[in-house]
């Protein structure tokens, strides 16, 4: 099979000096430092609209076709993942009142063909939003006549059930947050599926449903252009960000180091075609698709986990898809001997980062719940953070419906894994400001992973930045967190690098002290109230 080149050497050295710049674009928007994504996701773009073009606009020679008014078009371009990165280039069927009452099918049989005959697309993706969903149109009908009368010959037509309508169940979290507790004791256990609802996971399966066909793997499994190495499938689209993609880039120059061949997918037409003679999928998000192949082609899969995370989880990550492929025994040596090489250089490096680190006493401030324990462990474990307190935010846990009851037990149960793993740990819920100042008075720092106001006299090191790099299961990422971390502590120390907050634009807002980044003013509070009361009648 030929070889993906991912970048040529001199993007690939750019790439290794950029990691914090480009992570940073990531997380700002209009020179704003917080990451206030998150909130525009909560109160304002939450629609598997959003999702799905967003997903869909990176697959290569392609266009997307929304299916609804123009607003809605115009609205979605704006991802809250890469606000900084609006989708641009999207084609829209405008539909207005009329086409409420009379059906949008003739607007979108035109627009299909008006976007074929002018761009020549291999793929166009049909996305509609709620306003064809609800006077359903016959989305499906309308390409499947087009593809019988053979119009677009060279064109594959994909439909995503994108309308934002129909989003999971109010109780959805309730069910993950109860499995992915009983998990953590036995990772073995975790549960297997995925929580839908955002459009990403929507998109993909239909990229992957209606682009594989039996047809295409038999095709290409007597394909001459296949040899005999073994190849990967790697989930790298929908991951809508520089640090997610990064990590597909790691865990694929290592697998190539192994002389595994990788298969990004489903990139475009062809890495689509040649993924049903892979010999494993290695999944980063998304099980449903590769399900699907494993139902329809044998291809086994490998999940990448919370127990994937950190040092240890990293190599073990690696060494499960060298088992799965089914490599000779030589190889198999061979390939776990390069992990095990990687792995000792990111050891090495985290000494002195580590040595540094461990000379102070810490606090961490989070309110990620799904992975909470795993990630303290990399703190403890591969950095060597002396940490004292762990302060668990649960607002966010109640404003996804999860129970008292539930929260009770998820809190219950890390404190049973610290036991477990000696950790001398105490837990903080919900703290206040006079808390974080009995705590601040015992340690030298508060690591925060979400968004904490500024606070006076409050020794406060915001990780939000990089906080994503401790979910990947990426050497490179590991050892540049704790890099950050070093950076960050001594400009902290160094009076002559010290910001007066006080003195910045966003700082003479009135912030709600409940649910900062939020402006402590009624609209916004009313909003927010709107969106919980909403967030709390859905259901499918």
């Amino acid at each position: 099979m030929k070889k993906d080149n991912l970048n040529d050497e001199t993007t690939k050295n750019r790439i290794k000096k950029d990691i914090l710049s480009y992570t940073l674009r990531d997380h700002l928007f209009n020179g704003i430092r917080q990451h206030s994504n998150w909130q525009y996701h909560k109160y304002g773009i939450n629609c598997k609209l959003s999702g799905a073009l967003n997903t869909a606009v990176e697959l290569e020679n392609s266009k997307v076709i929304v299916h609804g008014c123009s607003h809605c078009a115009f609205n979605q371009r704006l991802s809250p993942r890469t606000m900084y990165d609006p989708a641009y280039d999207v084609e829209c069927t405008n539909m207005t009142e009329k086409d409420v009452i009379y059906g949008g099918e003739e607007k979108l049989r035109a627009k299909i063909i008006e976007v074929y005959e002018k761009y020549h697309p291999k793929i166009i993706t049909v996305l509609p939003s709620c306003i064809p969903g609800l006077i359903m149109d016959d989305i499906t009908g309308v390409i499947a006549t087009l593809n019988d009368e053979d119009i677009l010959k060279d064109c594959k037509l994909v439909y995503v059930s994108s309308e934002g309508f129909s989003h999971r169940a109010k109780n959805a979290f309730e069910r993950v947050m109860k499995d992915y507790t009983k998990a953590w004791k036995n990772p073995k256990d975790v549960p297997n599926y995925e929580i839908r609802g955002c459009g990403k996971q929507e998109a993909l399966y239909s990229f992957f449903k209606q682009l594989y066909t039996l047809k295409e793997y038999n095709n290409d499994k007597n394909n001459d252009k296949f040899d005999s190495s073994k190849v990967v499938n790697i989930e790298s689209i929908g991951l809508q960000g520089f640090v997610n993609k990064l990590e597909v880039e790691n865990i694929s120059k290592i697998l190539k180091r192994a002389s595994i061949d990788v298969n990004l997918i489903p990139t475009n037409l062809e890495h689509c075609k040649n993924a049903s003679s892979a010999d494993l999928n290695v999944v980063m998000g998304n099980i449903r698709w590769a399900e699907r192949m494993k139902q329809e082609f044998g291809i086994k899969y490998v999940k990448k986990w919370f127990y994937h995370y950190g040092i240890e989880g990293t190599e073990q990550f690696f060494n499960e898809i060298f088992e799965e492929i089914g490599l000779e025994e030589e190889e198999l040596i061979n390939a776990k001997q390069i992990v095990k090489e990687e792995k000792e250089k990111a050891v090495d490096k985290l000494k002195d980062y580590s040595e540094f680190l461990g000379k102070y006493k810490y606090a961490v401030y989070t309110s990620g719940f799904f992975t909470t324990p795993y990630i303290l462990k990399i703190y403890l474990e591969d950095y060597g953070l002396p940490i004292k307190y762990v302060l668990l935010d649960t607002k966010s846990l109640k404003n996804l419906n999860i129970s008292d009851e539930t929260i009770d037990e998820t809190v219950e149960s890390i404190q049973k894994l610290f036991d477990e793993w000696n950790y001398d740990i105490k837990i903080v819920l919900n703290p206040e400001i006079e808390e974080l100042n009995d705590v601040a008075e015992n340690v030298d720092y508060i690591l925060g992973d979400r968004h904490l106001p500024y606070i006076e006299n409050i020794p406060i090191i915001n990780l939000h930045l990089v906080s994503s790099f401790l979910y990947r299961s990426s050497f490179d990422l590991l050892t540049e967190f704790s890099k950050y971390m070093v950076r960050k502590i001594k400009i902290k120390q160094n009076s002559k690098y010290q910001v007066d907050n006080s003195k910045l634009i966003i700082s003479n807002f009135d912030y709600d002290k409940v649910h900062y980044p939020l402006l402590d003013e009624e609209v916004p509070r009313n909003s927010m109230k709107i969106w919980r009361e909403i967030w709390a009648i859905k259901s499918e």
